[in-house]
């Protein structure tokens, strides 16, 4: 039985198989390939030890396919950094946010969070007279009046400026409850854009991404962000959880905004 190696193929009496070489134990070569037999493809392992009489075939066999094998690697790794040098020049300055506005605005999540955590259990209360209803209310009034504290700022005034008066009543829109006909303060708007909006539903417990047909393209980012499609309600659920409101506000940001 005669063996002819090529980096591309190993040919034994004649018949010609492709095959893939590898480096053994001991420093053997090892010839993978695929060969016919009863109508089927089976994949055969040969192994040519140092001291058999093809193991010089088979190894420069070996080193010419290796050599064709790491000028590729080389290849595309020389691509990939050209592509990160190319990313991080092209990418815009770095601003490092001022820590009073990151502070403000993580209260500002942590306080609409609540308010929408207390309006969906107050819809839950079967007597809105009941002491659980009247300690929730309390807590949404608490919350409420914070958030609108701290989601208008104030306007600098000088030593000599007049006082300036300020009689608007700073608002809290985004986290109102939506009316519904049907069942009045259900539903609590969380996030909205292009064609897309995230609610939290207390009817149902869930956080709802609904999207418009021009937004149907974004339904793999959100099944992705781990909300699940309901053909009842033609939107996409999750629970309530923390992590829920953390995935709604992760999603949020990567659709697009309206414009």
């Amino acid at each position: 039985m005669s063996y002819t190696f090529t980096h591309r193929s190993l040919t034994i009496d004649d018949q010609s198989f492709p095959v893939d070489y590898f480096l053994g134990d001991n420093d053997s070569i090892i010839a993978r390939c695929s060969m016919a037999k009863d109508s089927r493809s089976i994949d055969v392992r040969i192994e040519f030890p140092k001291d058999d009489l093809r193991y010089g075939g088979a190894h420069g066999a070996w080193l010419e396919q290796k050599a064709i094998r790491d000028a590729a690697q080389k290849e595309i790794d020389e691509i990939n950094a050209r592509q990160r040098r190319d990313a991080v020049q092209d990418a815009p300055p770095v601003i490092e946010p001022d820590s009073e506005a990151v502070k403000t605005q993580r209260l500002i999540d942590e306080y609409a969070w609540n308010i929408s955590d207390l309006e969906g259990k107050l819809a839950k209360c079967k007597s809105k007279r009941s002491k659980t209803a009247q300690d929730i209310k309390a807590n949404l009034r608490w919350y409420t009046g914070k958030l609108a504290e701290i989601a208008t700022p104030t306007p600098p005034v000088t030593e000599a400026a007049e006082p300036v008066e300020n009689d608007v009543t700073p608002s809290v829109d985004a986290y109102q409850p939506l009316e519904d006909a049907a069942a009045p303060h259900t539903i609590t708007r969380l996030y909205d854009g292009d064609g897309w909006r995230i609610v939290h539903d207390y009817t149902l417990d869930k956080i709802r991404v609904i999207l418009d047909d021009t937004a149907a393209q974004f339904k793999p980012v959100v099944e992705e962000a781990g909300f699940y499609y309901s053909p009842r309600t033609q939107s996409y659920h999750k629970g309530t959880g923390r992590k829920a409101f953390r995935a709604a506000e992760s999603l949020a940001m990567v659709l697009p905004i309206a414009g």
